[in-house]
C-alpha cells in the first residue's frame, strides 16, 4: 500500500498546471484517466507480490488477443486467443483459442455467432508430474447492444473435456452484462459481470467480474488493462487482464460498419 500512496503523491507533483491551459477540462480528464490506469496496474501488481503464496493462489495474468475480421457488411470472423498464467506470468495455467462465423442482423442491434474453440493446459511443453488436459468446444452466441454504453451477451457452450483421469462432456450457459463509457478522448472505462450456469450441476458454478480501462490507439486498434475476479466453485482467483483488440476488413463497407459498432466486445 505504501507504493500506491507514494505513486499518488508523485502524480500530484508531476501533474501539469491546468490553469495555464485553455483546454483545462479536457487535459484534466486525460490526466485523470492516465493516473487511474497507473494506480490500477500498481495495485494489482502489488497485491500479487505482497506475500508468499502458492502459484495458483497468487495474482496471475490474463493475456488476450482479440480480432474481428469482416468479410462483408453482415458477415465476420472473430478470432480470440487467451493465455492465462499463475503468479503474474511465472507459470502457464492454460491457452485458449476460439473462432467462428458472426452474422449481424439488418436493422437491429443483434449479432449471432456459431463457432468452435480449443483449450489446452499444456500448450508449450509436457510436464512429468502434470497430466495433460484439453477441451474442444462448440458454441452458439447472441450479442445485444442495448445502447452505446450497455451490451449483453448470451452464449451456450458444448464442451468435450479430456481430463487427467476421465473424459466427459459438459454443457453450460453464460450471460454477460457489460458497461462501457468514454472518460476522455480515446480513453474509456469498462465493467462487466458474467455468471456461468452449468446444466450438469444445475447451478452457477463460475463467475467473472472485470473492471478496467482502455485506450484507442487507432480507429480499429485498442488496448485494455484491468482487474478480473474469477470465482470457480468455492475458489476465487485474481487476474490482471491485458488485452489487444484490432479489426480488419476485406471491403470498405464492412469496415465502416465495424467502426460504428466498436462498443461491441467479443472477448473470451
Amino acid at each position: 500500500m505504501t507504493i500506491i500512496i507514494l505513486l499518488d503523491v508523485v502524480s500530484d507533483e508531476l501533474a501539469p498546471d491546468f490553469n495555464q491551459n485553455s483546454g483545462m477540462k479536457q487535459h484534466q480528464k486525460r490526466w485523470a484517466a492516465h493516473r487511474i490506469i497507473v494506480l490500477l496496474a500498481m495495485f494489482v501488481l502489488y497485491s500479487g507480490t505482497r506475500s508468499q503464496q502458492l502459484p495458483s493462489d497468487a495474482t496471475g495474468t490474463w493475456l488476450e488477443l482479440v480480432s474481428d475480421n469482416a468479410l462483408s457488411k453482415r458477415w465476420s470472423i472473430p478470432v480470440v486467443g487467451v493465455l492465462r498464467q499463475y503468479d503474474l506470468g511465472h507459470e502457464t495455467e492454460f491457452a485458449f483459442l476460439r473462432t467462428g462465423a458472426t452474422y449481424a442482423f439488418p436493422n437491429t442491434h443483434l449479432k449471432a455467432t456459431l463457432g468452435l474453440a480449443y483449450l489446452d493446459n499444456l500448450p508449450f511443453e509436457q510436464e512429468l508430474f502434470r497430466p495433460e488436459e484439453y477441451q474442444f468446444w462448440l458454441y452458439e452466441e447472441l450479442t445485444i447492444v442495448n445502447s452505446p454504453k450497455w451490451s449483453q451477451r448470451f452464449r451456450l457452450e458444448h464442451r468435450w473435456i479430456h481430463g487427467a483421469e476421465e473424459n466427459h462432456t459438459d454443457h453450460r450457459l453464460r450471460y454477460r452484462l457489460q458497461f462501457q463509457s468514454t472518460l476522455a478522448q480515446n480513453f474509456y472505462f469498462k465493467c462487466s459481470d458474467e455468471p456461468f450456469f452449468s446444466f450438469k450441476e444445475a447451478n452457477i458454478d463460475q463467475n467473472r467480474f472485470f473492471i478496467g480501462f482502455g485506450k484507442k490507439l487507432a480507429t480499429n486498434i485498442s488496448v485494455e488493462i484491468g482487474y478480473m475476479k474469477n470465482h470457480i466453485g468455492k475458489n476465487s482467483y485474481d487476474r490482471v487482464r491485458m488485452a489487444l483488440f484490432f479489426k480488419t476488413s476485406l471491403c470498405r463497407e464492412s469496415l465502416d460498419l465495424i467502426s460504428k459498432n466498436d462498443k461491441l466486445s467479443i472477448s473470451q
